[in-house]
This record gives structure tokens, C-alpha cells and sequence, in this order.
């Protein structure tokens, strides 16, 4: 088992509360796009013979951001903590795995996103690998959904399930399943709620098992701004 996807999506969302001593964090951030840095990497390192936890975040010196990544972070690392730390493992079975890594993106001006792979191990044929975003607005530093991004949210679903189901099929090749792929592109929020602003338009992320069977590793597409454009994107998100 695996801290479940909706759970480390709701951490994301919500600020995190309960997990890192009871705080709740909301405020806004100064101008981003100002005062935006390079990060500094930080890391939380436990391991012992029930887990083995390795979770790198990045701080760009912005208070209410820097907050908001690191009780995520420690929010996640300690979830795992609590549900597989207290297990008593045989002498020749290795510890739960949990590795988290990230990537950063961030159009001049535009949206910071920080894209986070969850890599962990709690048994079985293989590990599990989940995908998830934390974005912020570029004027306030505030968290943003991909919802917020259009005026039009159901036509920019509709554009953005079309528009990935035609790259993917032709990628997958022989590994596309056409019912997982249908699935896991239904024009609805939950299915591309992972994602990126980039220069030329928005990326989105898909996890093992969402569009494509395991083997086929995640995925991510590059949807054009020009296909969005009917949706009304606000622009503000890509600095313009």
C-alpha cells in the first residue's frame, strides 16, 4: 500500500494542517515574480530498519511559499512514517521505500509549479510512483488549481482530453490500452490536475496506470496555448 493519490492531492490543496504540529498556513506571498530566486534544496532523511525515507523540497525564499512546500514535505514524509514505521519487519526484509523528487517550472513572469514524483516500496511485484503539482500565482504567490487558470474550464477539459488522447495514442504504440487511455482522459479536473505552465502553453503529468500500463512509464504532454486559447486562459499566468 501506498499513501493513496487523493491524500497527497489534498495535502497540496488545503495547506496542510494536523500533520505539522496542528498549522495551518493561508497567507499571501509577496510579488513572486519579483522576488523569485533559485531554490535551495532541503531534505528530510530518516532510515531505520521499517522505512527509509528521502524527501528533497525546494526554498525560494518567499515565507508563505516556502512554508506551504515544507509542511507538504513533511506532511507526506510523516504520513508514510505513521503508517509504516511501526511495523515489525524479518531480518531480511528490506525497509518501505520513499523517495520524492521534484522539478520546478516557471515561465518568465508566469506561474511557479513545482512538480513532485513519489517514488515508494511497501511490497510487492514492484514500487509505485505517483505525480503531483503545487503551483502558485505569479502576483500573489497564492496556491492556484487548474480550474482557476481558464474562464472556461469545461471547454478547456474538453480541449486538453482531446488533444493529449490524440499525442498519446500515437506514442504508446503497441502499449496503448484504449480503455485505460479513454479513462484517464476524461475531460474531467481530477485527470489533469497535475500540471505546468510553460512558455508555449500548459504540460500536463500522468502517472503510471493512469493512461498507460506500467511499463510504459508516467507520461506528461505539451498542450499549445493556441489550442487552450478558446477556453480564455488568463494570461496573467504565462507573465503577459
Amino acid at each position: 500500500m501506498v499513501i493513496p493519490f487523493r491524500t497527497l492531492r489534498g495535502l497540496a490543496l488545503g495547506v496542510l494542517c494536523g500533520l505539522t504540529a496542528g498549522v495551518c498556513i493561508q497567507e499571501a506571498a509577496p510579488a513572486l515574480a519579483a522576488s523569485l530566486q533559485k531554490p535551495v534544496e532541503q531534505t528530510i532523511d530518516e532510515e531505520n530498519r521499517r522505512v527509509k525515507i528521502h524527501v528533497r523540497y525546494p526554498q525560494f525564499g518567499i515565507e508563505s511559499i516556502d512554508r506551504d512546500i515544507k509542511q507538504w514535505a513533511l506532511g507526506v514524509a510523516g504520513e508514510f512514517r505513521s503508517e509504516y514505521g511501526g511495523e515489525i519487519l524479518g531480518d531480511t526484509h528490506m525497509p518501505y521505500l520513499l523517495d520524492i523528487t521534484y522539478e520546478v517550472v516557471s515561465p518568465p513572469g508566469g506561474m511557479l509549479s513545482v512538480i513532485w514524483q513519489e517514488a515508494s516500496y511497501t511490497a510487492g511485484a514492484h514500487g509505485q510512483l505517483n505525480l503531483l503539482s503545487l503551483n502558485y500565482a505569479p502576483k500573489t504567490g497564492k496556491p492556484v488549481a487548474l480550474l482557476d487558470v481558464f474562464a472556461s474550464p469545461t471547454v478547456a477539459l474538453q480541449a486538453m482530453s482531446s488533444y493529449a488522447e490524440a499525442v498519446l495514442s500515437r506514442r504508446l504504440g503497441d502499449m496503448k490500452v484504449d480503455d485505460m487511455l479513454h479513462e484517464g482522459l476524461l475531460p474531467e479536473a481530477d485527470n489533469f490536475a497535475t500540471f505546468a505552465v510553460t512558455p508555449d502553453g500548459l504540460r500536463v503529468y500522468f502517472p503510471p496506470y493512469q493512461v498507460a500500463p506500467w511499463a510504459a512509464g508516467p507520461q506528461r504532454v505539451d498542450i499549445p496555448l493556441s489550442v487552450l486559447m478558446p477556453a480564455k486562459p488568463d494570461l496573467r499566468y504565462w507573465g503577459k
